[in-house]
């Protein structure tokens, strides 16, 4: 993003509930540790107080002794989070005046970024509760992909069939989970197979027959 911009380095500092986060483009660690306090403070005279101050610019232009800077406040979900400074080391290098659509372009690119960024965090964090969720769970729980394959299973699931937590992943649930209806006992089936079969809208469970690695016949009750 510096470089489209024209520029020869960057500093973008972005304000959230878990504190300020910086990233440079172009600094050696000196330069780094006089501009972001600076930068800082820019920033927080923007997302606290909703006030751009064009005056923290010049000085940050002063400070890293570039011939020129420009700051580009940045938005996410409605509001200011931030500031992209570009500076430039050279007096006949100029920002491109006449293509100023590049810089709401950056800026639109970095909002995208911190938005994207959320999401992945909020995402992991929900997975890591449904994963503590499913560990904990005194029912045995399997975890299968599209083709029927082992994604996961839990430590009851584990204690009830003999496989150990990760053996049986990859393999098909059919061959590590083999099952077989109580009301049929005769006919084998898998879970993927009784899932498509027998869980569409139903809600209540299915009685069956669950063999163990050790050839164990377990009667369980198996929902989808």
């Amino acid at each position: 993003m510096v470089e489209a911009g024209g520029g020869g380095s960057g500093v973008l500092v972005t304000n959230s509930d878990s504190g300020m986060r910086t990233s440079t483009y172009g600094f050696d660690v000196e330069q780094e540790g006089l501009l972001k306090p600076l930068m800082e403070e820019a920033v927080r005279e923007l997302t606290d107080a909703g006030r751009f101050d064009s005056e923290m610019v010049l000085k940050i232009r002063q400070q890293s002794g570039a011939a020129s800077a420009m700051g580009i406040p940045v938005r996410a979900g409605g509001k200011s989070v931030g500031m992209f400074c570009l500076l430039r080391n050279s007096k006949e290098d100029t920002f491109l005046d006449d293509s100023s659509g590049i810089y709401h372009l950056i800026a639109d690119k970095v909002e995208v970024t911190i938005q994207n960024a959320r999401l992945l965090k909020r995402l992991i964090t929900e997975r890591r509760w449904l994963e503590a969720v499913v560990q904990h769970s005194s029912d045995g729980v399997v975890i299968l992909d599209r083709d029927g394959v082992v994604v996961g299973y839990n430590v009851t699931m584990s204690k009830l069939t003999g496989w150990n937590i990760g053996e049986a992943v990859g393999m098909p649930s059919h061959e590590v989970f083999p099952l077989s209806l109580e009301a049929r006992p005769e006919h084998s089936t898998s879970l993927m197979r009784m899932g498509r079969r027998y869980f569409g809208e139903r809600t209540e469970p299915l009685e069956a027959h669950l063999t163990s690695r050790s050839g164990q016949i377990l009667e369980v009750e198996v929902t989808g």
